[in-house]
Parts: structure tokens; sequence; C-alpha cells
């Protein structure tokens, strides 16, 4: 287990880890391994058949009037969000005494977890039609980003309160970027091409 501490005059958290369990615990390794993993597939997945979906099936007029889906942006932003994923992993892994990390990985697992509900799940109901990405999200990233976040809560000792803030602070973060980066794009190249 490892412990917080709080270092006076410091902003953040370090983790020390105890004796018995000196650096960080294979299981822990193996587990972002796989979430990064399943991630990764997941942007894949949407990458390869979102678009060509989206065009098809979304026609909400706010979506509608922003852009028409790019498989090049999408392969770029599911590319940049798997590169992120595995920063936070090597992070982890490499300093596992920078709290940021930790932070990070959990935002990133909650922020997955969400995702296999909303948008995936939400639209292949509502649409009736499978929506790219939500096999994967649900059968990888949920479970794995699930067990992620346990991981993180059962072997830190920062305040619960911390590290929900902290939490969803870096989820919030990485949906802005997402869908931040999905229509600042789409919007960059409809003026440059239009």
């Amino acid at each position: 287990m490892w412990r917080g501490t709080r270092p006076s005059g410091a902003a953040g958290w370090r983790f020390v880890f105890s004796e018995a369990r000196k650096g960080f615990p294979i299981a822990s390794r193996l587990l972002i391994i796989a979430f990064a993993g399943g991630v990764t597939l997941h942007n894949l997945e949407e990458a390869l058949f979102l678009p060509r979906w989206a065009r098809a099936n979304v026609t909400l007029p706010v979506v509608a009037l922003a852009f028409r889906p790019s498989s090049t942006i999408y392969w770029i932003l599911s590319s940049a969000v798997s590169a992120v994923v595995w920063l936070a992993v090597l992070g982890v892994t490499l300093r596992p005494a920078i709290a940021a990390f930790h932070f990070a990985l959990s935002g990133f697992a909650l922020a997955m977890a969400v995702n296999a509900f909303l948008p995936h799940l939400a639209m292949s109901i509502a649409k009736t039609s499978y929506c790219p990405g939500t096999a994967t999200a649900i059968l990888l990233n949920l479970p794995l980003g699930v067990l992620v976040v346990r991981e993180q809560l059962v072997e830190t000792a920062v305040p619960l309160s911390d590290f929900w803030r902290q939490t969803l602070f870096y989820a919030i973060l990485l949906g802005v970027f997402a869908f931040g980066s999905l229509f600042g794009f789409h919007k960059l190249f409809s003026e440059r091409d239009g």
C-alpha cells in the first residue's frame, strides 16, 4: 500500500511505497497496461468506423451545423487520445511517486468508463443501430476503467475528497481536450477546405 503524504508548503501529493512492496506492484502494472490496450483498441474501432456511422445516423442540428465527420481527423484524435493514456501509464510505472500521474490515470479511467454509456450505449439504443466503439467500451473500457479507479482508491491513503476532486479534474480535462479538439479540427479544416 502506498501512503499519500502532503509535504508542508507543497500543493500536490507524493506517493510513498511501503518497504514490503518496493516499487509499483506488477499486478497494478498489468492492469493499467491492459486498460491502455483496451483504450487503444476502442480508439481504433472508433477511427475505423465512427465517421461513416455518424454521417449516416447523427442528425442533431448542432452537430450537423458544426461539421461533417472526417476520417482523417478521427484518426489523428484517436491517436492523440491513445498517446495520452500511454503517457499516463508510463508516468505511473516509471515515476510512481508523482501523484499527478496517478490522478491523470484515474481521471482517464473514469472518463472512459462513463464514455461506455455516454455517448456509445445511449447512441446505440437511441438510433437502434450499433454505434462503433460500443463493444470495446462496454467489454474493455468499462470494467478495466472501474478496476483502475478501484485500484487507485484501495492502494492510496490520499483522503477521498482529494482523490475524487483530482480524478474528476483530469476526467473533465480529458473530455474538454477530446471534444474541443474534435470540433476545433473540424472547424479549422472545413474553413480551410471551404
